[in-house]
């Protein structure tokens, strides 16, 4: 019997109108992964994301698209898809009908449907076509050097130029809203424009507007606009200024939050779009990643609230944050470090103090198990986990200790003469699964089975069920995983001596692939 298995081991080796008041980055926990040409990425100026409807990623850079399928990029480049014209892409858009439009550096817009590539160049934008959008009335519209729109026919599909006024034909138009409302906008080197019957006009042309490279709309129907010279919002006919600066800006979007994005050349900024009280944070990344500060190049929410990053060379980011609250005193959280957190099925957290304290955590306490009735009193227990059924295992010097009950009732518990390691784990059958010297513990019906591991003296540690339900373990040296049935059992070890084993592995994992 082999398998074979992607993991990913952890690996322990002992030895306003004002300007906006710049903030602290927000204490959630940001989490994120980087992709570059190490991964499969074409090349690491990523100048668009998008997600598909199909769940696709697609990813432009000046070196070809990319398919993201969360785990292996799919290529693009004018070696297999000379429709593109060029390897230089500048922006991405799906419209209503599931078509994938391509803006490229000088070659038109390419579009992708039903596996096929086929590019417009004929009236299309001149030079980088920027951005693309569609109206309420299915049209697509183009921006680069001029506005064009998509006319499509039974016989015939083409891009039309705008020519009211005359002038827009040769100016700079680096991004196009569409507003709440429906009404199409766009940001160009002659100020904002606005759409009215067909003909663009310039609604506001300072300094400010001129310089505008990305917009993006709230949910109040509020026009924020991201210049060279900063940030402001549209209102009431005048651009309000809430940070002013001068740097490139690339990109604009909205968080999950409702929350203005906006990437420059310095990195990325998030305000909260209270035009009472804006505040303006600076994203940063943890682990002393500065990848955000080679220009943040495209922002993309997707369905999940997760944000996309392009950046000018260091390549793809996704930035999850997770929210965090602080419990201490007078909480009831006793004192010392918190080791080890395990989830309950009732909807709570059992929670253990590296002193040995163990309390339990609903949504309004934390209540401290010293005392409690039905209590176990061993001492030096330590917590392994909670089966799906909701009894809790711990494990002292010399036994295994399975609780059951709940604050509520009092509890009750069974002691069982087995010396296991800290580690736990439950299978898809509700079979519990504890580790021990050179064998794994299965217990289900109320019985432990003894499954011994060839001549293995180690503690072995049960760490991850695979996705054909096979038990992986880890043991100092070693890495195997057993199947086991009622009337059979198997087992297989994959790294056995392998030099880096003989660290301690602290977890696995089995990615999509």
């Amino acid at each position: 019997m082999t398998k074979s298995l992607a993991i990913a081991a952890t690996i322990l080796v002992c030895s306003g109108a004002a300007n906006a008041q710049l903030v602290p980055a927000a204490t959630d926990f940001i989490n994120h992964v980087r992709w570059t040409v190490r991964h499969g990425l074409n090349q690491q100026t990523v100048t668009d994301v998008i997600e598909a409807r199909s769940g696709y990623l697609w990813v432009s850079t000046y070196g070809g698209l990319a398919r993201f399928d969360g785990v292996r990029f799919r290529t693009f480049e004018l070696d297999n898809t000379s429709q593109l014209g060029t390897n230089k892409l500048v922006s991405l858009f799906e419209d209503s009908r599931d078509r994938l439009w391509i803006g490229t550096n000088g070659y038109g817009a390419v579009r992708y449907y039903e596996g096929e590539f086929r590019r417009f160049a004929n009236g299309a934008p001149r030079d980088d076509i920027q951005d693309f959008v569609q109206d309420r009335s299915g049209t697509v519209w183009a921006a680069g050097r001029g506005i064009s729109k998509f006319i499509e026919t039974e016989s015939e599909a083409y891009f039309e130029p705008v020519n009211q006024p005359a002038w827009i034909a040769d100016t700079h138009v680096p991004d196009l809203v569409i507003r709440n409302d429906g009404q199409l906008w766009a940001a160009s080197e002659r100020g904002i424009l606005r759409s009215t019957n067909g003909a663009f006009e310039v609604v506001l042309q300072s300094e400010f507007a001129r310089h505008t490279r990305a917009m993006v709309v709230d949910a109040e129907n509020r026009l924020w606009l991201a210049s060279r010279h900063g940030i402001g919002y549209l209102e009431d006919g005048q651009i309000h200024v809430v940070r002013t600066h001068d740097e490139y800006v690339f990109s604009a979007n909205l968080d999950a939050s409702g929350r203005v994005l906006v990437g420059t050349s310095s990195g990325l900024y998030r305000l909260s779009a209270d035009v009472d009280d804006v505040q303006l944070e600076k994203i940063s990344l943890p682990q002393k990643d500065d990848s955000l500060q080679s220009g943040v190049t495209a922002l993309h929410l997707d369905r999940t609230g997760d944000i996309w990053v392009g950046t000018n060379t260091f390549g793809l980011i996704r930035i999850s944050e997770v929210p965090f609250s602080q419990f201490e005193d007078p909480r009831g959280l006793p004192q010392g470090s918190v080791s080890t957190v395990v989830t309950d099925p009732r909807n709570g957290v059992w929670l253990q103090g590296d002193s040995g304290w163990i309390a339990w955590r609903d949504n309004s306490r934390i209540i401290s198990m010293t005392g409690h009735a039905g209590w176990p009193g061993h001492e030096n227990m330590r917590l392994l986990g909670v089966s799906s059924s909701g009894d809790l295992w711990l494990r002292t010097a010399d036994s295994l200790l399975q609780v059951r009950g709940s604050i509520e009732t009092g509890f009750s518990s069974d002691q069982y003469p087995y010396q296991v390691a800290q580690a736990f784990l439950e299978d898809a059958d509700g079979h519990l699964w504890f580790g021990t010297n050179g064998a794994l513990l299965e217990f289900h019906d109320g019985v432990f089975h003894r499954r011994k591991v060839g001549e293995l003296a180690e503690p072995l540690l049960p760490r991850l069920l695979d996705a054909e339900g096979a038990v992986w373990f880890t043991a100092p040296g070693v890495l195997g995983y057993v199947v086991a049935s009622d009337d059979a059992f198997q087992y297989q070890l994959l790294g056995h001596g392998v030099d880096w084993l003989d660290s301690e592995a602290r977890s696995l994992h089995q990615d999509s692939s």
